[in-house]
């Protein structure tokens, strides 16, 4: 599977130059960053020694291509309605899938429901501290990642709601990870 964020950090390497030829900076820089972050993951489990399993890793690298280059780059946030909740739900189930590797590097504790338990509570953690930093930067750099304004309104609580069902996208595909990992029996 490390031949799927090879295939990744290629594609971000071809699409930074098609940005580049079209004078989109903004999507030139969303996918310099997909490239940079894969790049740092990479690093970083090699230095720590935490082995992903390849579907893990390469969940990772998929969910970075799908949340900054073709989110932000190419708009999809804006085009499909529902591409944020399918981030969100799929971010869900790989960050438990990430909870269950770090568990398991961390321990060598055969209880499942330990490993199941920790793998939910990372991933909750992890949709928590994103919906935060949503929040704080719509607050300090007045961007719109909770969707509350439109033509720098503010519409009711539609933040609110943003938040509240990007959270509940993120349990959901939590719980559908760890229910994987219960099933595995790991």
């Amino acid at each position: 599977m490390k031949r799927i964020s090879r295939i990744v950090q290629f594609a971000c390497g071809l699409l930074v130059v098609y940005f580049a030829i079209r004078y989109e900076f903004k999507g030139m820089f969303y996918t310099l960053l997909t490239l940079f972050l894969s790049l740092c993951i990479e690093n970083l489990l090699t230095k720590y020694r935490i082995i992903l399993p390849d579907f893990t890793r390469m969940c990772l690298d998929i969910f970075l291509f799908c949340s900054m280059t073709l989110g932000t780059g190419f708009h999809y946030y804006s085009k499909y309605s529902w591409w944020d909740m399918f981030l969100h739900f799929f971010s869900g189930f790989m960050l438990a899938l990430v909870g269950h590797a770090l568990y398991k590097s961390m321990t060598k504790s055969g209880n499942i429901l330990l490993a199941v338990l920790f793998s939910l509570f990372f991933a909750m953690t992890c949709a928590s501290l994103w919906e935060i930093y949503e929040f704080v930067c719509d607050q300090l750099l007045h961007t719109n990642m909770q969707q509350s304004m439109v033509n720098n309104v503010i519409i009711g609580n539609a933040g609110l709601i943003d938040t509240m069902t990007d959270i509940i996208m993120g349990a959901i595909g939590s719980l559908i990870g760890v229910f994987a990992i219960y099933n595995k029996g790991e």
